[in-house]
């Protein structure tokens, strides 16, 4: 686990995570971490174990990768490779000069260029040690450390570009079957689903919607998400290649404080919305002293030597529950499209769906608000405005918007009583939240 993310926790939660370590290893059907590697579709491992089949085997599998990889590699498979010599050169050995070296980031994308955990830890753990940490210590700048600056920056990013974003939220227990299995279900197969639905936009692989259509993420580190919200004016005009400099700028003139003393009701509700208590075996909230002496009774070092062999939740007689979120994004390439199949798989889902962000910076979404504002005497959306009221008005100049699909999706955004509005506090979107 990584120490610096595991110093930011109270004492006891600490202690329920070394816990929780050793009771998941004893629920993986697969303890070896190469095992498990070799198993993700997505790890290194994988990737090099298939290139082997390859080499080895000349046979393609497109079941074998993930369907926009497969898609990328059928054509080279339709006539039979011709390596020679190539085949035992190394991939910087294939190029004379090093064609990565200039290589910038796509300025539009929003997609994080790597993904990052900490050592010795399952993804999963680190969420869960990133997510605790980010609710019981949350940062109140950002720190000198890359790996947390380009997080922050993947925020930026994801706020300047995305014209509509949904917070979505759903319960856990940390000691529950699926969570000692290290497996999140209900997010695997919303995410499953919501893939299924980006790769029909994935048929032409040059276009931009092969890649940005929609896209779910944790909301881990809300902490730095609340940071770029507020911060979010000072990026909004420049240019990402700018984002060290500005950075440091707001570093250099001490303005976290600022930034941190602005009101924003989208972070308001997503801080609100999480709830971490600790539970005993029938899940009623307990006081954290229970716990301590619990601990100071059985010794922790004990009790983990305990579960060593057996399951966990017979030797603990408590239980951590929490709150996730998620961020799905309907990404620009796609925003006039008809999304009635995705908000169909959300509806499904058993997610929550707490707030909705919406950018008036986008030229389709403002066209929107213009069209059905025009004639009212609300000129701009405002805190006091009722979403009812703006989707009455749509309705009764439907013909002239109707040529927009999203009409329908701040329809069904209202659906799922998502319908007061409150504006940003950068003034450069709006919120959709419950009454």
């Amino acid at each position: 686990m990584s120490s610096a993310s595991l110093k930011r926790l109270p004492r006891h939660v600490q202690q329920l995570l070394k816990i929780y370590e050793k009771g998941a290893s004893n629920f993986s059907p697969y303890r070896d971490a190469r095992v498990r590697s070799l198993l993700k579709k997505t790890s290194p491992d994988y990737m090099s174990f298939q290139a082997y089949k390859l080499r080895t085997e000349g046979a393609f599998n497109s079941k074998d990768f993930p369907p926009t990889v497969a898609k990328s590699l059928e054509p080279l498979f339709e006539k039979p490779l011709e390596l020679d010599h190539l085949e035992s050169l190394s991939t910087r050995e294939l190029f004379k000069e090093d064609v990565l070296k200039d290589a910038e980031e796509d300025e539009d994308s929003i997609h994080s260029s790597s993904s990052r955990s900490p050592r010795r830890t399952s993804d999963y753990e680190a969420k869960l040690i990133t997510s605790f940490a980010s609710y019981l210590d949350p940062f109140k700048e950002v720190p000198e450390v890359n790996s947390i600056e380009q997080s922050f920056k993947w925020y930026i990013k994801l706020l300047n570009n995305t014209p509509i974003f949904l917070i979505l939220k759903h319960s856990n227990r940390l000691f529950s079957e699926s969570s000692l299995n290290q497996i999140d279900k209900p997010l695997s197969d919303l995410r499953k689903r919501i893939r299924e639905l980006g790769n029909a936009n994935s048929e032409d692989l040059d276009s931009p919607r092969a890649l940005r259509n929609y896209h779910l993420t944790d909301l881990s580190n809300h902490d730095l998400f609340t940071l770029a919200v507020k911060s979010q004016s000072y990026f909004e005009h420049r240019s990402i290649l700018d984002f060290d400099e500005v950075l440091n700028e707001i570093r250099e003139g001490n303005t976290w404080e600022d930034i941190n003393e602005k009101e924003d009701k989208l972070c308001d509700i997503i801080r609100q919305s999480s709830r971490m208590e600790l539970t005993d075996s029938l899940f009623n909230p307990v006081e954290v002293s229970s716990f301590e002496k619990f601990i100071e009774r059985f010794k922790l070092w004990r009790i983990i030597e305990d579960i060593s062999d057996t399951d966990v939740r017979s030797v603990l007689p408590f239980d951590f529950r929490f709150d996730s979120h998620h961020i799905l994004c309907i990404e620009d390439p796609v925003i006039n499209d008809d999304h009635g199949a995705l908000f169909d798989v959300i509806s499904q889902s058993g997610f929550e769906v707490v707030a909705a962000r919406v950018s008036t910076q986008k030229q389709s979404v403002a066209d929107f608000f213009v069209e059905v504002m025009g004639n009212s005497e609300e000129s701009q959306p405002t805190k006091n405005m009722n979403y009812e009221k703006m989707l009455e008005i749509a309705k009764e100049h439907r013909r002239e918007v109707i040529h927009s699909s999203f009409y329908d999706v701040m329809k069904r955004l209202a659906e799922m009583n998502l319908v007061r509005v409150e504006e940003g506090c950068n003034r450069n979107c709006i919120y959709l939240v419950k009454e």
